[in-house]
């Protein structure tokens, strides 16, 4: 493949844990048995033949899937909703929908940096 897009999209965490939002810069090296995932990401951004991504969204829901959509049934099968921790929690999340939109366009990075900033709905 030269000359186009590589986005990878690795499903483990690069940042620590937080109680407040982790800016890109402060990845971490995740050690131990993720500890090939720097060098695999390393290896895709600094790729010469194509434009290399690496793409880590928050938590994907949507369509019934993901794990909101288990919280959900299982506050519905209990009938309540059961906090995590003290319940001052907070969750980044991402629609699949418009995490896919973001793929389309090839462009994920600025497409999420626009949305976040400029207060228009995702894939509009």
């Amino acid at each position: 493949m030269s000359g186009g897009v590589f986005i990878a999209t690795p499903f483990a965490p690069r940042a620590r844990s937080s109680r407040v939002p982790v800016p890109e810069e402060e990845s971490v090296n995740p050690g131990g048995a993720l500890e090939w995932l720097v060098a695999a990401e390393s290896r895709v951004l600094g790729a010469k033949s194509v434009r290399g991504l690496v793409v880590r969204p928050p938590i994907v829901y949507g369509h019934g899937g993901g794990p909101v959509a288990g919280l959900v049934q299982g506050a519905r099968a209990a009938g309540v909703a059961r906090p995590i921790d003290d319940g001052e929690n907070r969750w980044s999340t991402v629609h699949v929908r418009d995490l896919a939109v973001a793929y389309a366009m090839k462009h994920p990075l600025e497409f999420f940096r626009k949305n976040s900033q400029g207060g228009r709905e995702m894939g509009s």
